[in-house]
């Protein structure tokens, strides 16, 4: 559904500038509430698995702590966003004329209402997925999509790009009710124990390492934004729809198996091997003939889904040479997102921070390099290396870690359906 969106977005704005400032000025609100999805399974699901193993009911008092903290943060997150926010937009769209930066400016504080609904919506799908109720956290998430396609579709002509952030505040707001009313038995919101001090400091300090992990890791879209005057005008909207399409089997295939495997491998850690094995081989089974299909023939794929409206040819193959960038690194991505998981399931959040912060300046330093010559390509190829980079120091790590890992078994696994990517092609 969400791809379904986006492919209204390009029929309604192809790759015009207005959408470029779109796609800027939400980049951080993005990021945040990103960064809190992940946080809030990361941080929540272990946590909860662990306090919920020797009582129920300190389980569901845990969970109301967090659901009432996390939504009393996304609020003060959102003020303190609201009073800088000339300040951030000076920073990064000096380059654009004052009337730009004042819509960038009112779309980017329309998008901050949705910070705190999406915390506490984070909170309460990762209660639904720590107990395997997997289906309403979906079902929230289709909804969300869906009202932001009617609200396109039926006020764009009216309120032009202004409709996109109206939509998703109007979006969240039902996709929170409909989450709160689903666990409203468990959710006592604000109660007297909120302000005591409940949990050990070790919690809180995992909690700080997330929220850095998470960020730095997610920021890669607010730095490619950052260079958005160095770029072909609609370079910004091609990064976008390319990584949409690049996405699209890490949403169908990689993410379910990664949700449903992390409550598994924190439940059950004497089968973790078995099941990392299991679920790395199933990810190269369905990720390597999908980096094929996207460098040979994704453009074939971006005129079937996008182009119409005022996405024209000339946006297609703009878009298609990012991709095919993008391309390299589906599998890397997609096995560090099962390996991050082994690692937060065995503690390792040291680690994870470790090298988050360094493809963090990595990130800045490849960008600085690449755009001069190759603009959005070369933005979409400094990702791809990132990607690599994370996806094998994490691989390395784990494997010295965990010896039980059979690591010449996995590469030489990853070689058999790297054959076999190639007899598909």
């Amino acid at each position: 559904i969400g791809f379904i969106r986006e492919i209204i977005y390009a029929n309604n704005f192809g790759l015009s500038s207005e959408f470029d400032l779109f796609l800027a000025s939400v980049a951080l609100p993005n990021v945040i509430n990103t960064s809190i999805i992940y946080l809030a399974q990361h941080y929540f699901v272990p946590s909860y698995n662990k306090i919920r193993k020797l009582s129920e009911a300190d389980g569901k008092d845990f969970f109301n702590y967090t659901f009432s903290w996390f939504i009393i943060g996304g609020v003060v997150l959102s003020i303190l966003l609201y009073l800088t926010s000339g300040l951030i937009f000076n920073s990064y769209l000096s380059s654009l004329s004052v009337e730009k930066q004042q819509l960038g400016i009112r779309i980017f504080i329309l998008f901050l209402v949705t910070i705190p609904l999406n915390s506490g919506m984070s909170i309460i799908m990762a209660f639904q997925q720590a107990n395997f109720n997997f289906t309403y956290p979906a079902i929230s998430l289709i909804l969300l999509n869906i009202i932001v396609i009617i609200f396109v579709i039926l006020f764009s002509d009216l309120l032009a790009i202004l409709i996109l952030p109206i939509s998703f505040v109007a979006a969240y707001f039902a996709a929170f009710i409909f989450l709160v009313v689903l666990v409203k038995e468990n959710l006592t919101f604000l109660s007297a124990e909120l302000f005591k001090i409940k949990y050990n400091f070790s919690e809180i300090r995992i909690l700080i390492a997330l929220i850095i992990i998470e960020g730095s890791s997610l920021s890669y879209v607010l730095i490619d934004r950052y260079f958005i005057s160095d770029v072909s005008v609609g370079g910004i909207a091609a990064l976008n729809y390319a990584f949409v399409i690049f996405s699209l089997p890490i949403s169908l295939f990689s993410i379910p198996l990664i949700t449903t495997m992390f409550s598994k491998f924190s439940n059950s850690p004497q089968t973790l091997n078995v099941d990392f094995k299991n679920s790395l081989n199933m990810n190269f089974f369905i990720m390597i003939p999908f980096v094929f299909i996207f460098f040979f023939w994704g453009d074939y794929f971006l005129h079937l889904f996008y182009e119409r409206g005022k996405f024209t040819s000339g946006d297609t193959l703009l878009t298609y040479s990012a991709l095919q960038y993008y391309s390299f690194s589906l599998v890397f991505l997609s096995t560090y997102f099962l390996i991050v998981k082994i690692l937060y399931s065995i503690s390792q959040y040291l680690f994870v921070l470790k090298i988050s912060l360094a493809a963090f300046v990595l990130k800045i330093a490849l960008n600085i390099l690449l755009v001069k010559d190759f603009q959005q390509d070369g933005l979409a190829l400094s990702t791809s290396i990132i990607f690599a980079f994370l996806c094998i120091s994490s691989f390395f790590f784990l494997i010295m870690k965990n010896t039980k890992i059979n690591g010449r078994s996995i590469i030489e696994f990853l070689i058999y359906f790297m054959i076999n990517g190639f007899i598909f092609y």
